[in-house]
C-alpha cells in the first residue's frame, strides 16, 4: 500500500483533471480515509498527505465537513510529537479548509470540531512548519466573527504574541514564519469579534 500511496500523493499535486481522476476511482476517497487508520505509520502519513494533496477536491471537501472525520485530522495535527510529517499535513489540511469557501465545512470546523483550539495549540509547539499552517488558518478565521471570538478566549492572541517576540530573538529558526505570523496577530487583533446576541 505504502508505495502506491506515495504515487498517488504525487499525483494528487499534478492538477484538477488528475485529482478527478483518483477520487473517481473505485474507492477513492473512502479508500484513502480507510487507510488513514492503518496500523502502518507510514500508511497512515501517506494516505493524510494524499488526502491533503487532493484538497480543494469537492469529495476531499464532502469529507471534510463530516464533524467526526474532522477529529481524526486534528488529532493527527496535535500528535506532533510521535508523527510529525503526518501532523504537518494534517495541519496543512485544516488550514487550507479554512480558507475554503465553503459554508457548511465552515461550520463543521468552527462550531462543530476542535480545530480552533488545535491551531492555537501549534502555535507553541516549536515547529515553524507547523506554526506556519496554524497561523495561515487564524488568518482565515480571522474573517468570520464567530472563530475570532473563539480565537480570543483560547488565547490566540497571546500566543502570536509569544511568538512575535521568539522571532525577533531566534530570527534564524522563526524567519520563515515571521510575516505569517505577524499578519495572524494583525488579523485577529484588527477582526471583528461576534454579536453576543446573534
Amino acid at each position: 500500500h505504502f508505495e502506491a500511496l506515495l504515487g498517488l500523493t504525487n499525483l494528487a499535486s499534478v492538477d484538477d483533471a488528475t485529482k478527478n481522476r483518483i477520487t473517481s476511482e473505485k474507492g477513492g476517497v473512502r479508500a484513502l480515509e480507510y487507510l488513514q487508520f492503518s496500523d502502518h505509520e507510514l500508511v497512515r502519513r501517506a494516505a493524510t498527505e494524499c488526502m491533503t494533496n487532493l484538497l480543494p477536491h469537492p469529495k476531499v471537501v464532502e469529507h471534510l465537513r463530516d464533524p467526526e472525520k474532522i477529529k481524526l485530522w486534528v488529532g493527527f495535527s496535535e500528535d506532533y510529537e510521535a508523527d510529525f510529517p503526518t501532523a504537518r499535513a494534517a495541519a496543512g489540511a485544516l488550514a487550507m479548509a479554512v480558507g475554503l469557501d465553503d459554508e457548511e465545512l465552515t461550520e463543521t470546523l468552527v462550531n462543530k470540531s476542535a480545530c480552533i483550539r488545535a491551531f492555537v495549540g501549534l502555535l507553541s509547539c516549536g515547529h515553524p512548519e507547523l506554526v506556519h499552517r496554524a497561523g495561515v488558518g487564524i488568518t482565515y478565521l480571522a474573517d468570520i466573527p464567530h472563530a475570532v471570538t473563539k480565537l480570543k478566549k483560547e488565547g490566540a492572541v497571546s500566543a502570536l504574541k509569544k511568538l512575535v517576540k521568539a522571532a525577533k530573538k531566534d530570527p534564524t529558526k522563526w524567519a520563515a514564519v515571521q510575516g505569517v505570523v505577524a499578519g495572524a496577530l494583525e488579523a485577529v487583533e484588527a477582526a471583528k469579534e461576534a454579536d453576543p446576541s446573534e
